[in-house]
């Protein structure tokens, strides 16, 4: 999603023309329109009167908030347990078990959310300090009218406090806001008109000047020439605040920050002048190379994830900058898939009340078998549907479990327990169990499902599941099962409903990939390469929409697809992926400062930059 050189524009849905079912879509649908998803629009400037009705806040189409069915959130106390550690176990290969199930954070305690119904005082927050409960005190996102019914504090809680929380009438619930997130990659500029923008050909020359962006990711190579000097740049994942955090934001593990920041504000300094070796002539130059930033590291240093707190966090601090859009390319499958995270409610908030606006990357779900769908009817059984696990190694029986979340609205919410998962052909030794089951303040009911494979090597197994409705009543409810960790895989699989948290936020600018071209040369004139994709099309990976509930999502295309931008230099990159900065490709004896990347990750900040040129032109926008 970065510069590129041939001609296109943006693809965005028009407000007018979307057509979603709440039901389950028929055929290829990709946030309820069909692969020709938007309209193409001539300039940049021609997006920013459709953009800016499109950022309008967006009704709900429930209004009635349902009291949590647990005040602890049954995913704290599944965190709780898988946080022991085994015997013998090692630092290393506990770290690793930690990112396999997508958590993170400190064995006797949790980061969460503390919602309640009006803010804890100071004095309060002592005395749930001397209780093992720290609350930060100078972060605290309220309530959302219409949308979020609580507000809520971060706060870290000791494991053995849960039972005092859950005793006191002052707090309505306690949610994770642990669960680790991923980038939203795979593995530009000129196609969205924004050169033309940068050079005022048809109208006033923007690059948006005077916008500060903020960026969360990975990582940042500061060294990086086209990069612009940050205005201030933190590691969020260390302390509490900025008094805490650290300035060094580089990643040793991960290229994806520094391509993620340059395609919204790289300045094409290495590139100028760049001839065409069949990855287009002139400099690669981001969507607003005239923009501020402020970068905020979210990721760790082990497997490149990000805790939803600090994503929060990063969030409370591009408001206190007075940053006017933030790009975010981190998501990940969430308990309620409806929008009420943590992080769903600080980006609603700070849309509506802090002038913020936030780009999501959509997520790359698409084809990778996480998500079925079916009609379940009171009373009835669903036909069986198969979950495919194929053994990963070469000796021993296979018995890592696998984690399922049924996920369901009946219009009767409260009681998660009416749905019920089986398995029809379990063998010697295989378990399939039902974990915790909850209701959402929206109204989501969802059950989590741990699966006990024993696998012998080479072995591939379809386990035959059916889903079995027990509610009374008539009803007939869109039940989604998503995989959500492990190696298994839904054979066949629904695409539909895959869109990631947080862009499932209602404000969020969900921002999906669509392919504007689909070879590329590496730094030593090999190639062509090809990606496989159709261009003109939806990537194939990119999530589809809607959300459960039926909300029109993505909200926004941009180019993701063989997509050039910066390269990290801190980190040892594939060579065939290397992009050379003056086009000879002289035996690749030049210097290669560019990287090529794919995935949703890289279509949300170019979004973000158009956002800025907007802003620049209109900074009376919201």
């Amino acid at each position: 999603m970065y510069r590129d050189t041939s001609s296109g524009s943006v693809r965005v849905k028009s407000p007018v023309s979307i057509a979603v079912k709440p039901a389950k879509p028929e055929g290829r649908q990709f946030g309820g329109l069909r692969p020709s998803f938007g309209r193409l629009l001539g300039t940049a400037l021609a997006l920013i009167a459709l953009m800016a009705a499109f950022v309008a806040p967006k009704a709900l189409a429930q209004a009635r908030f349902h009291r949590p069915s647990a005040k602890i959130s049954g995913e704290i106390r599944f965190h709780q347990m898988h946080k022991q550690a085994r015997p013998g176990e090692r630092a290393q290969d506990y770290r690793q078990r930690m990112a396999g199930l997508g958590l993170g954070g400190e064995r006797d305690s949790e980061l969460c959310a503390l919602y309640v119904e009006k803010p804890l005082t100071l004095a309060e927050m002592s005395a749930w300090r001397a209780r093992g409960v720290a609350i930060r005190p100078d972060l605290y996102v309220p309530p959302v009218p219409g949308r979020h019914p609580y507000g809520f504090h971060l706060a870290r809680v000791r494991y053995d406090s849960l039972d005092a929380i859950e005793r006191d009438a002052r707090i309505a619930l306690l949610q994770s806001a642990e669960g680790l997130s991923r980038p939203m990659n795979n593995i530009g500029g000129a196609l969205i008109n924004a050169t033309s923008v940068h050079a005022g050909i048809g109208t006033t020359a923007r690059t948006g000047a005077g916008v500060k962006i903020a960026v969360a990711d990975s990582g940042l190579d500061l060294t990086h020439p086209d990069l612009p000097a940050p205005v201030e740049a933190f590691d969020v994942t260390d302390g509490d605040g900025p008094g805490s955090w650290g300035t060094d934001v580089r990643n040793h593990v991960f290229a994806h920050g520094t391509h993620v920041t340059g395609t919204a504000l790289g300045r094409g300094t290495l590139s100028a002048g760049r001839v065409d070796d069949g990855n287009g002539a002139g400099a690669f130059t981001g969507s607003a190379p005239g923009a501020s930033l402020c970068f905020y590291k979210i990721a760790d240093d082990t497997q490149g994830g990000s805790l939803e707190a600090d994503e929060v966090e990063a969030l409370d601090r591009a408001v206190a900058m007075g940053c006017r859009v933030f790009t975010l390319s981190y998501g990940g499958y969430t308990q309620f898939m409806d929008g009420s995270t943590p992080t769903c409610q600080a980006i609603d908030y700070h849309s509506l009340h802090s002038g913020l606006t936030v780009f999501v990357a959509s997520g790359n779900e698409a084809q990778d078998g996480t998500h079925v769908s079916t009609t379940v009817v009171t009373g009835t059984t669903s036909a069986p549907f198969d979950f495919q696990i194929i053994h990963p190694g070469t000796s021993g029986a296979y018995t890592t479990p696998q984690y399922l979340r049924v996920i369901w609205q009946d219009g009767a919410p409260g009681d998660p327990e009416n749905m019920t998962l089986t398995c029809l052909n379990l063998g010697a030794g295989e378990q399939l169990s039902r974990i915790n089951a909850a209701t959402s303040v929206r109204g989501t009911d969802a059950q989590l499902y741990e699966l006990r494979p024993n696998l012998a090597p080479g072995a591939t197994k379809a386990y035959s599941l059916t889903l079995t409705n027990s509610a009374g009543g008539a009803s007939a409810p869109l039940v989604h099962c998503y995989f959500v960790w492990g190696v298994g895989a839904f054979v066949p699989a629904d695409p539909n409903y895959t869109i990631t948290d947080p862009a499932l936020a209602d404000m969020a600018i969900a921002v999906g990939a669509w392919v504007h071209r689909n070879t590329m040369i590496d730094w030593q004139g090999n190639g062509p390469y090809s990606s496989g994709e159709v261009e003109g099309d939806a990537a194939s990976f990119s999530s589809h929409g809607p959300r459960i509930d039926g909300l029109p999502k993505p909200d926004v295309c941009a180019p993701g697809s063989a997509v050039i931008s910066l390269n990290d230099s801190d980190i040892a990159t594939i060579p065939q992926a290397l992009i050379d900065n003056d086009g000879l490709n002289v035996n690749g004896s030049g210097p290669a400062d560019y990287l090529i990347m794919q995935g949703s990750s890289m279509a949300s900040p170019m979004a973000a930059g158009v956002g800025a040129l907007i802003l620049e032109a209109h900074p009376d926008y919201t």
